[in-house]
């Protein structure tokens, strides 16, 4: 009977064993994954919110800097002569092509034009004017000196004839200024 209790004692003693070390590292084992599960979890959960806090730092930072660029088109726009000063302004044009000695062939029509910016009409014209050399370099600093925002494209200059001195101007100007609101 001794041996039988003995057996049964030590069966007893290696189930227990067995079961505490299966329990100790099966579960330990188990609660690391889940804690792996938790903590990787937690860390996508940390990235996304981080992406999504940068999407919102990176637009508010665009809006900032939309911000600040209609500020500085505001001031640009405050400092351009007004709309109703066009007609003076046109005069002052057709006096530099008189002041320089250059004949122009028409008349300077301007036709108005909005832009994208409510506060900013263009007053667009074609210019061909014939003249020295020298006199048509001088016209196009005086222009350049103008108070304003100009915009001069295709631009050329041509010999009116193969011996002649005379050059021949042709440019398509545009004068920006300020849409005053009464």
């Amino acid at each position: 009977m001794k041996k039988i209790n003995l057996i049964i004692t030590v069966s007893i003693l290696l189930i227990a064993c067995n079961a505490g070390v299966r329990w100790f590292v099966i579960g330990q084992q188990v609660m690391d994954i889940q804690s792996l599960q938790q903590r990787a979890f937690t860390l996508r959960k940390n990235n996304n919110l981080t992406f999504e806090m940068q999407v919102r730092q990176i637009s508010r930072d665009r809006k900032s800097q939309i911000g600040e660029l209609q500020k500085r088109v505001d001031m640009i726009t405050a400092e351009l002569p007004g709309v109703f000063s066009f007609p003076e302004y046109a005069v002052k044009i057709r006096s530099l092509i008189d002041q320089n000695h250059l004949s122009i062939a028409s008349t300077l029509r301007f036709s108005p034009e909005k832009t994208r910016n409510r506060s900013l009409y263009v007053y667009s014209t074609s210019i061909a004017a014939t003249g020295s050399y020298p006199a048509i370099k001088q016209f196009l600093a005086d222009l350049q000196n103008l108070e304003g925002i100009k915009h001069l494209s295709g631009l050329t200059l041509t010999r009116v004839n193969r011996g002649s001195r005379r050059i021949k101007l042709t440019m398509k100007l545009g004068v920006f200024l300020r849409h005053d609101t009464l």
